[in-house]
């Protein structure tokens, strides 16, 4: 049997059944039933079970959102669908313009605040007009300006020529900076004029006449000392004795045996007394030197057998410590 349905009228076509064995009574199953037409609702029972479903082009109203915002809802994992007859009421909001265009709102439409989401102390300064640091500010506060001016004398052609000159361009007199008249004397201070005196005529000092003349910047030749070293030959051997004049050199050439070295006429403590010896051949023999004399290192110089040592002395105190260098050794 075949069952052809369609909008509002049901046919069934019913075949010939399947003939049994032989001497059974008719075919298998049911007698030959023929056909049955009319409409749908001449059968009570399919139009009862129709009844129960929805048309194919039905729509929901107040209860769904619109049709073209159909969602589905975890597809993935086969949520099912209820019936199509089934109803929604007081679960969803009615289909509403408003609620879609909300949806689709960008923007702020809660007016949420920057305090709402915890940024209550950020804002919107650029980079560029955000404050500096107080440390910062500080270095900065030390600065000038690249264009900053100081103020100082014009360039002044008067300025740099005073600058420059020579002479007494101030006008100062004797008075200003101390110094008594070219033409000053000396009265009771010094020894007559016709009483030059030599002192230590072995050196040569001589004594400026009673009255004598400045010329405002040095003293006249009369005014001059001079002192002249003395050159003494000795054959140094047993003791020998070189009489003192300062800054004297004194020639000696080693001769015989063991040489002890003095000297006389030394000056007072407080005023230095130096003087110089070229020995010859000084290493041939021992050489005592002057009492007192200290060495460098303590130590008392070699010196050369066949050759020429230069030796300087000096002291402060009289004597009392007598201080010795090797100038030169083996001087050539």
């Amino acid at each position: 049997m075949t069952t052809i349905v369609t909008e509002n009228k049901v046919t069934t076509i019913v075949t010939q059944g399947i003939q049994g064995p032989p001497g059974a009574p008719g075919p298998i199953g049911n007698g030959t039933w023929g056909s049955i037409t009319g409409t749908l609702s001449n059968q009570t029972d399919l139009n009862s079970a129709l009844s129960g479903k929805s048309s194919t082009s039905h729509t929901h109203t107040g209860t769904y959102e619109p049709a073209d915002a159909t969602i589905l809802k975890n597809a993935a994992i086969g949520v099912s669908v209820a019936a199509q007859g089934h109803l929604h009421t007081g679960v969803y909001e009615a289909a509403n313009a408003n609620i879609q265009t909300h949806i689709g709102t960008t923007g702020n439409p809660h007016g949420v605040t920057k305090s709402d989401v915890g940024l209550g102390n950020a804002d919107n300064t650029s980079d560029a007009n955000k404050p500096i640091s107080t440390l910062t500010q500080t270095a900065l506060n030390g600065k000038s300006d690249t264009g900053h001016t100081h103020s100082y004398e014009p360039a002044n052609a008067n300025i740099q020529s005073h600058i420059s000159a020579t002479g007494n361009t101030h006008g100062l007199t004797l008075g200003d900076i101390g110094a008594a008249a070219s033409g000053h004397t000396h009265t009771g201070v010094y020894e007559p004029a016709d009483a030059t005196i030599l002192k230590n005529a072995a050196i040569g000092v001589s004594v400026a006449a009673y009255v004598h003349n400045h010329d405002g910047t040095y003293a006249t030749a009369a005014h001059s000392h001079t002192v002249s070293s003395v050159a003494a030959s000795y054959t140094a051997g047993g003791t020998t004795s070189i009489a003192y004049a300062q800054d004297a050199v004194y020639y000696a050439t080693a001769a015989t045996g063991i040489t002890t070295w003095e000297i006389t006429g030394l000056p007072s403590s407080g005023t230095v007394a130096s003087w110089t010896i070229e020995l010859s051949n000084g290493g041939q023999f021992a050489q005592t030197w002057f009492t007192n004399t200290r060495w460098d290192g303590g130590t008392i110089p070699t010196l050369t057998s066949t050759g020429t040592d230069i030796l300087t002395f000096y002291t402060r105190d009289a004597g009392a410590n007598i201080r010795g260098f090797v100038a030169a050794k083996d001087s050539k």
